[in-house]
């Protein structure tokens, strides 16, 4: 409790009637008010929004509103502001649909001494604090109900991811054993009627076996990609402070001969610390790298530009990490397809992979919290922007 006086907003456009309601209260509770009077709407409204009062006391008619109207643009003006309305005998209906409105109170004029007037803004802020008291109750319980609907809602997610992830690993499971081992009696009997029989089989059957035998290959490059796309989740491990350049570093030492082989040129730029799966990370960088001197045109020399730039991911710090080339390029239309598993926008006789690489890099980005996005047009090459956190946080700090 303060000692400080309660503040009434009067809006009485009668001299009169303004005069005798500040002098009851003046005498009725001593210093207990401190009392404004204005004499439209207009000034009420305006006077609402400079300063702010524990009740409005006012008449319903005034020289520019009348009836319900008055209490309910005061009322939009200041929800919080407890309303006493003045009436006059013959208005209490009107008075009523005031309070049925959201008034606290209702006096009529000519029956007001100072203890009723005491009474109305009392009772009237303390019923104010109350009915504010319960909305803000409504609120939490209403916050509480949603936030523990999210929570339910997030433990069924939550248990389907589970579900999903160990669908995932037995599928890695089937296609690390069960698939590849009638795939590799295909090649191995197709290897031995090649050796062994070729001269029986005759120019058609040798075909048919060298056809036979390139799908098997195929279908183990497919095999072998699936389970990379696979394991970005299964054989995931847990994040650690690193150099992304360093990480650049090593990708380049391990393409040496082929990028010596293209006469490419790579640039790197400095990087900041971020928090990363560092096997992971190899593989955004080599992928990216790969495809750029990949998907060249004949005869020129691949040129490979790595950036990094401060940005912000959500609402956290973060780094933009640009990877350009002046390869072939694409048609934008084309720069989501791009990411999806084993699609891809060139024959297999054209460039050679499964199309698996790009969604690889997409599922280990989102991984890390992260965005990844192209921009390219046909023969202007193209740029892979990564969006990623300065810090990792979640239950993946602790992934193994």
């Amino acid at each position: 409790m303060t000692d400080d006086p309660i503040r009434i907003l009067l809006v009485e456009d009668e001299e009169d009637d303004a005069f005798l309601l500040q002098r009851a209260l003046a005498k009725t509770a001593p210093g207990q008010f401190e009392m404004t009077n204005v004499a439209t709407l207009k000034e009420a409204l305006r006077t609402l929004e400079t300063a702010r009062f524990h009740v409005v006391l006012s008449d319903l008619s005034l020289p520019d509103s009348r009836g319900l109207e008055t209490f309910e643009r005061i009322h939009a003006a200041d929800p919080a502001v407890a309303v006493v309305v003045l009436t006059g005998n013959d208005d209490e209906r009107l008075a009523v649909r005031a309070l049925n409105e959201g008034a606290q109170d209702y006096l009529v004029k000519g029956r007001v001494d100072g203890q009723s007037l005491v009474r109305s803004m009392r009772y009237a802020i303390e019923r104010n604090r109350s009915n504010q008291l319960e909305r803000d109750n409504a609120a939490l319980e209403s916050e509480i109900r949603a936030r523990k609907l999210a929570q339910e809602k997030l433990e069924r997610l939550t248990v389907r991811l589970e579900v999903s992830n160990r669908e995932l690993q037995q599928f890695a499971s089937v296609a690390s054993h069960d698939l590849q081992e009638p795939l590799r009696k295909i090649v191995v009997f197709g290897d031995r009627l090649k050796s062994k029989h070729s001269v029986n089989l005759g120019e058609q059957g040798a075909d048919y076996v060298s056809r036979m035998m390139n799908a098997a290959e195929r279908m183990q490059t497919l095999i072998d990609d699936l389970l990379e796309f696979s394991r970005v989740v299964t054989r995931a491990r847990p994040f650690v402070k690193l150099d992304p350049a360093r990480v650049i570093e090593e990708v380049l030492t391990d393409l040496e001969v082929l990028i010596e082989s293209k006469s490419a040129i790579i640039e790197v730029g400095a990087f900041p610390e971020l928090s990363a799966d560092p096997t992971q990370l190899r593989q955004v960088f080599q992928n990216l790298i790969v495809n750029a001197m990949k998907f060249q045109p004949e005869g020129r020399i691949p040129k490979v530009v790595v950036r990094s730039a401060p940005a912000t991911v959500g609402p956290t710090a973060g780094v933009r990490i640009t990877v350009s080339d002046n390869g072939i390029g694409f048609e934008q239309q084309h720069a989501e397809r791009i990411f999806a598993p084993f699609q891809r926008l060139h024959g297999r006789s054209e460039y050679g992979g499964s199309g698996i690489g790009l969604a690889v890099v997409r599922r280990i980005v989102e991984r890390h919290g992260g965005t990844i996005t192209a921009e390219s047009a046909l023969g202007q090459g193209a740029t892979f922007t990564i969006l990623l956190p300065i810090e990792q946080a979640g239950p993946e700090l602790q992934t193994a």
